[in-house]
């Protein structure tokens, strides 16, 4: 076994190591999917203000008018690559959050990512991702799973969480541990040999989870995203019993020749959003399940001389599920009001959106009832 094998199959231990009846499944706690989308999305290209000049004015050469977009009233629209998510919103089923961001903004991928995964300010250091913090008491069921590359909002001591890749190099890394069958008076050696068994045992229960027959019929289109929600929706209607998924879209970090690029990724994110939404619905799970995405920062409201995006600050973002109260949610920033560095001022703090998630929808204690919630659910 190699070094990066070790590290990989080390970060199982936490978990797979309990007692199997980690996966005992509570069926009425209601499931959270994260969506990252690394790198940074341009959410004004996202959720297009059409109808403002400022907007026009600022992106000569990438702004989306309203022909070439899905207009969804109050002077937006939507990237017309978002298309197969206009029967949520048409549903009432997707809710836009305008302006989520924080005060004195650090523009760097790895320190504001670090902030928006530890719910913490521009000046504060934390290590314990913000959904860890809502289930400070350490229990023996799985909690969460990560198909994806890093823990972000789970991380933390007392949250049992599975980090995989994929299913496939999950397999074959659990496969290097095998069963042991020996009898020793060794208590120490005797606990090692137990939780390697437990590990052997877990990891055969969530191989077996992924190969059971989908309860749906929903079709996820090709590629790495895709397949992560593919995964993620049979873990769910499998009843492996975490509340928490999150999963990854990377390459927003589009300083250059931004239109054809960002094109690509919002189809990627729609296409593998709406089969995963079909999958939840035609499984009965569509009123159980909430999505969110979230990203580092925006990208600067002015386009740059290579016909991209650089770092920015505040952004919109989405919530999207069978109990979500669709619309617009929050204040619009303005446009021809930016900061001294030409990014968009902040109108909702990012923390506003988790303790809306943590008290409407996970319903736990909250630590961040000091920020106004929304109105995203209905009851």
């Amino acid at each position: 076994m190699n070094r990066r094998e070790f590290i990989q199959l080390s970060a199982l231990l936490p978990t797979l190591g309990l007692a199997p009846s980690i996966f005992a499944a509570n069926k009425s706690a209601p499931i959270l999917l994260l969506v990252e989308l690394k790198g940074a999305n341009d959410a004004l290209n996202t959720l297009i203000p059409v109808q403002d000049p400022s907007y026009f004015k600022l992106r000569p050469k990438l702004a989306i008018k309203a022909q070439n977009s899905l207009p969804i009233g109050e002077g937006f629209a939507m990237h017309s690559a978002l298309k197969p998510l206009l029967p949520e919103w048409q549903a009432g089923h997707l809710a836009w959050i305008h302006g989520l961001g924080y005060a004195n903004p650090n523009r760097s991928h790895f320190r504001s990512i670090e902030i928006w995964e530890t719910a913490s300010d521009s000046d504060e250091y934390n290590t314990e991702g913000w959904i860890s913090k809502l289930y400070p008491q350490k229990t023996n069921q799985l909690q969460g799973v990560v198909v994806g590359s890093d823990e972000g909002p789970l991380a933390g001591d007392n949250f049992n969480k599975m980090v995989m890749e994929d299913s496939k190099s999950f397999a074959a890394l659990t496969r290097r541990l095998k069963e042991v069958r020996s009898q020793t008076n060794n208590s120490a050696l005797a606990r090692v040999l137990d939780v390697q068994n437990n590990v052997h045992q877990n990891a055969r229960t969530v191989i077996d989870t992924l190969k059971h027959t989908n309860k749906t019929t929903a079709t996820f289109p090709k590629g790495k995203f895709s397949k992560q929600l593919e995964e993620a929706a049979q873990l769910i209607n499998n009843g492996l019993g975490a509340s928490i998924y999150k999963v990854e879209l990377s390459g927003f970090d589009t300083h250059r020749a931004q239109a054809n690029k960002h094109n690509n990724l919002l189809s990627q994110l729609a296409q593998g959003l709406a089969a995963f939404s079909q999958s939840m619905k035609q499984s009965g799970q569509w009123n159980n399940v909430m999505i969110m995405t979230y990203s580092e920062f925006g990208r600067r409201a002015e386009e740059n001389k290579s016909g991209g995006t650089d770092h920015g600050a505040a952004a919109a973002h989405f919530v999207m599920g069978g109990r979500v109260r669709g619309g617009f949610h929050g204040t619009a920033p303005r446009l021809d009001q930016l900061d001294k560095r030409g990014d968009i001022v902040f109108t909702s703090d990012y923390r506003s959106l988790y303790h809306t998630v943590a008290s409407q929808w996970l319903r736990t204690n909250s630590p961040w009832s000091q920020y106004q919630p929304f109105q995203l659910i209905h009851s």
